[in-house]
C-alpha cells in the first residue's frame, strides 16, 4: 500500500482515534506505534486485535459505509495514516475486484454482527439455535 497517501495523523498513548459507533468512512494504516480495537462489555474492556507499524484497520469502511463496531486505541505515541474510498478506489479500481470486495465487506459485517450477538462459551458460540456451533 505504499503508493497510496492519505492524511497522516499522530496520537498521544491512550487517544481514542474512533470510537464505536462512530461513522466509518476511513481505513487506516499504522506507520508508528499500535492501536488496540477494543470493545467494551460487561468485563469492562476487551481488546480483540493490536494493529502493528504496517498493518492496517478499519478497512470496512471502504466498501459497505456503516458505523464503526469497535474503538481505536493509541498504544505509545502512535502514527497512522487514513485512507478515504476515493483514494483507494483509485488504487483498485477495476470493477470486479471492487464488486468483490465491498460483497466480501458486506458479509463479513453481517458475520460480526451475528458472533457479537452471540454468548461466547469456551471455543463455540452460543446462539438462538439449540447446539453450539465453532466459533469462526
Amino acid at each position: 500500500m505504499s503508493d497510496l497517501t492519505g492524511i497522516i495523523a499522530t496520537y498521544p498513548d491512550g487517544d481514542v482515534i474512533f470510537r464505536e459507533g462512530d461513522a466509518a468512512a476511513d481505513m487506516f494504516v499504522v506507520r508508528s506505534g499500535a492501536v488496540d480495537i477494543v470493545r467494551e462489555n460487561e468485563n469492562g474492556r476487551e481488546v480483540l486485535e493490536r494493529v502493528k507499524p504496517g498493518e492496517f484497520f478499519g478497512e470496512l469502511a471502504l466498501f459497505s459505509p456503516a458505523v464503526r463496531s469497535a474503538t481505536a486505541v493509541a498504544v505509545g505515541e502512535t502514527t497512522v495514516e487514513a485512507i478515504d474510498r476515493p483514494t483507494f478506489q483509485a488504487y483498485v479500481s477495476d470493477p470486479l475486484v471492487w464488486s468483490i470486495c465491498a460483497k466480501l465487506s458486506e458479509r463479513l459485517r453481517r458475520a460480526t454482527t451475528v458472533a457479537t450477538a452471540s454468548t461466547y462459551v469456551g471455543d463455540t458460540v452460543a446462539d438462538d439455535r439449540d447446539e453450539p456451533t465453532e466459533a469462526m
